[in-house]
């Protein structure tokens, strides 16, 4: 929503400064006397009509009139073509001649913006009279033309959301909300620690398929998980017990810190990291095919858990009795059996140690040890083209649909006009274009078409 949002703030000043702050284009057509053609921004014929009044009655008939162009129509910068401009004469009562002016801007030859002007002359016999002829084309470049591109990009873009959101976007959401009911069945949680790690891994496909639209794929990987969902909850929950049992034990050693050195305490840890080394490891065994394996394995963890936990806080109390210190060791070293033997042997015979006071203030073997950098730090992050490809593409459909239409329903649309409507129709076209789901190559090709029937209509 930031994102829109800024990008409604950026949009409207773009907008605002081409429009407000760009200069603007003055063409003043119109004269008190004479026939003035204004075409603004349309650039199909026109015909405009004047009545002219002859000192003496004509022949009352339109062969006895005569009308022609002084010269071509021209400005400073060019001509406007006198075959373009049609002229004829209509005798009306009296002296009065109905002078007609057709004229055609781009048939056959494309005429530059700007106001030209010229003289009509209407004769009947020895009598003549002139009136004066306004031609102005308007400006279809420039900023209007930044402006026809901005109106078809944004229906474009419009349209492109919209079909998004109705293809893609609705499905996706039903799919993710599918999703997460499957995950919290499964025992998910925070992090999805307590899950075996193939349900994590088949999970973490699933979710990247529904983001990748692989709408088969992921219909079939639902199934899949969804038929053992059960058996991943039982494990989920097992997991989640022996991790609070980890978890209890490793604060009972860091509440120990300022009572027992530095060796004393990685002793213990070391202890504590070989029951997590087994819980990791079953945790990885194939799942669904090796589920009561997996279970078995993770009720042996629980009991090897319940016996470190008494070990290490017998250790933890009485640091330099050898025979705890002994079963701490085999406990490293996964000889569970010898290390319960050891610690009933000493539990029995109650050869029980004080607690030792906490090292002297100056000992450095109690401050915690210095992390070691994780070994994925160093990974290149995936480059923002791979990962945002489908904005990109999305971005280029819009600008390829902008340029086509700038050319085809602006620039060489002879009925454009500059009313609301047609600005209007320009980001339709665009809006249009986009949720039909027209392929760029069928856009590209409307160029040669359109071409094709400038030509066609400048030879006629």
């Amino acid at each position: 929503m930031a994102f829109l949002a800024v990008f409604a703030v950026v949009y409207s000043g773009v907008l605002a400064v081409i429009l407000f702050g760009w200069p603007a284009d003055e063409m003043v057509v119109g004269e008190e006397r004479g026939i003035a053609v204004s075409f603004e921004k349309i650039r199909r014929p026109l015909t405009r009509s004047a009545v002219v009044e002859l000192a003496s009655p004509g022949a009352g008939a339109p062969a006895g009139h005569v009308v022609w162009l002084m010269r071509d129509p021209h400005h400073e910068a060019g001509q406007f073509p006198s075959d373009q401009v049609a002229l004829t004469a209509t005798p009306l009562t009296g002296n009065s001649v109905l002078v007609t002016v057709t004229v055609d801007p781009w048939g056959p030859e494309r005429v530059e913006s700007g106001i030209y002007r010229e003289t009509v002359v209407v004769a009947s016999g020895a009598d003549s009279e002139e009136l004066p002829l306004v031609i102005g084309v308007g400006q279809r470049g420039g900023k209007w033309a930044v402006v026809a591109f901005v109106v078809i990009a944004t229906g474009a873009a419009l349209g492109l959301i919209i079909k998004w959101i109705t293809e893609g976007l609705t499905p996706q959401a039903a799919l993710m909300r599918r999703f997460d009911a499957l995950r919290r069945t499964m025992g998910w949680g925070t992090n999805g620690r307590d899950l075996p790690l193939n349900a994590r891994i088949r999970l973490n496909e699933l979710e990247d398929l529904i983001l990748r639209h692989d709408l088969a794929r992921t219909e079939q990987e639902f199934a899949e998980l969804e038929r053992h969902r059960n058996s991943a909850a039982v494990l989920a929950s097992q997991t989640a017990v022996l991790y609070d049992q980890l978890d209890a034990v490793s604060d009972a050693i860091e509440q120990c810190r300022d009572k027992v050195g530095r060796d004393d305490r990685k002793l213990a840890d070391a202890a504590v990291d070989e029951a997590y080394r087994n819980l990791v490891e079953a945790q990885s065994w194939n799942w669904p095919d090796r589920t009561d394996e997996i279970q078995a394995e993770l009720r042996r963890i629980r009991d090897h858990l319940i016996l470190t936990g008494h070990i290490v806080g017998s250790f933890l109390r009485a640091p330099r009795n050898q025979a705890l210190r002994e079963a701490v060791r085999l406990l490293q070293r996964g000889q569970t059996e010898l290390a319960e033997e050891v610690y009933n042997r000493r539990h029995q015979s109650r050869d029980v140690e004080p607690d030792l006071p906490g090292p002297p203030p100056g000992d450095k073997s109690a401050e915690p040890d210095g992390g070691a950098g994780r070994w994925y730090d160093d990974l290149e992050p995936v480059s923002a083209f791979f990962r945002y490809a489908r904005v990109f593409a999305g971005c280029a459909s819009v600008v390829v649909v902008s340029l086509v239409g700038l050319k085809t329903q602006y620039l060489d649309n002879v009925t454009f006009n500059s009313n609301l409507s047609s600005w209007v129709a320009l980001g339709l076209w665009g809006l249009a274009v986009e949720l039909s789901g027209v392929a760029i190559v069928d856009v590209l090709a409307r160029l040669g078409s359109g071409a094709s029937a400038t030509a066609a209509r400048q030879a006629l």
